[in-house]
């Protein structure tokens, strides 16, 4: 971590592992800044890679394929954040994430990489914090997530994806002792498709037949 001035400060780390299960080594470099502008507003940015170990059932001998790899992730993140009297702070940012190394299912080994994914979006955050009785959050965040198919070349919605979601969160203290709140979450979204029948493969198992 280093200030070079004291409105700006950099940051920067990274992270090294082994997957004994997969046999992989991977490293996960980051980076972040946040840049004081003006008295009571800061811009921030951040950037790293990532991995994620696949679904159990993807890498079990005979049911997935044991010789998959970790799904690969990059993140971008940039947000302005405004604070203001008596607690009050607005917030702003907006993200990017991209993936890739995602399993998708095969006829003879079940599943191999082969798909990618980017998800991105934005998200607006008031936020009050207790300087009495009353404090809380409001935020709502618009994003899109799709996935392609590398091997067939067909895109779709990711099946959690939620384009539109709101969150709001408010406690009031009654007493030293005790305090109340209350939480709501609207979301839209997830896409679904439905299962119409089934047939059975070249290989003798059981196949969907989607909508």
């Amino acid at each position: 971590r280093w200030s070079p001035g004291p409105d700006v400060t950099l940051s920067a780390g990274g992270r090294w592992g082994r997957n004994g299960y997969l046999k992989e080594n991977y490293g996960e470099p980051w980076a972040a800044g946040e840049w004081r502008f003006l008295e009571n507003t800061t811009f921030s940015s951040a950037w790293g890679r990532y991995h994620q170990f696949p679904e159990g059932h993807q890498t079990t001998k005979n049911f997935g394929n044991p010789d998959l790899t970790a799904l690969r992730a990059e993140h971008v993140v940039a947000g302005l954040q405004q604070k203001m009297t008596d607690g009050w702070s607005v917030n702003l940012e907006l993200y990017r994430k991209r993936l890739w190394n995602l399993p998708v299912e095969d006829p003879v080994l079940n599943f191999v990489n082969g798909a990618r994914g980017l998800a991105r979006g934005v998200e607006f955050l008031v936020k009050k914090e207790r300087t009495a009785r009353w404090a809380g959050w409001f935020a709502v965040s618009q994003s899109h997530s799709t996935r392609l198919n590398e091997r067939t070349g067909q895109k779709v919605n990711f099946s959690q994806d939620q384009p539109w979601v709101l969150n709001l969160v408010a406690t009031r203290r009654v007493d030293q002792f005790y305090s109340v709140g209350l939480r709501a979450q609207y979301h839209s979204g997830a896409p679904d498709t439905p299962i119409t029948g089934t047939f059975i493969d070249g290989t003798g198992r059981v196949r969907p037949v989607y909508g």
